[in-house]
């Protein structure tokens, strides 16, 4: 069984992605509406897939992977935002961030690549 963490402000959405991921067989999807509980159950849970919003409230998805990043542990992580500020795309691959994509985004494009993000752990 594959954790997958969704960290999304918006409710709509994040009811959206996590229909959508039902989709992968052996996926568990966990809920955070901002960064502060998205932070609390990578550290709890070290789920293995984290969808990060980047502009959520009380901590920002960036935030997030910073602290995420000074622990032991290395989720593959996805970030999804609105806005592609200058500069964003490349502190976000610093960071090791695996994915970006632009909202709005294609169902299926989504699915496909939280998909291969765990077919590249299961390898």
């Amino acid at each position: 069984m594959t954790t997958v963490l969704l960290a999304e402000d918006e409710r709509p959405i994040r009811a959206a992605q996590k229909a959508s991921l039902r989709r992968i067989e052996g996926v568990e999807v966990i809920e955070a509406s901002d960064g502060v509980e998205a932070l609390e159950l990578i550290i709890e849970l070290a789920p293995e897939v984290v969808v990060l919003d980047v502009m959520m409230p009380r901590m920002g998805g960036v935030e997030v992977i910073r602290r995420v990043r000074v622990l032991d542990i290395s989720p593959q992580i996805l970030v999804m935002t609105a806005l592609v500020q200058p500069g964003l795309i490349e502190e976000l691959r610093e960071l090791g961030v695996h994915q970006v994509m632009t909202k709005p985004f294609k169902v299926a494009d989504f699915v496909r690549t939280v998909a291969e993000m765990i077919d590249e752990i299961n390898q």
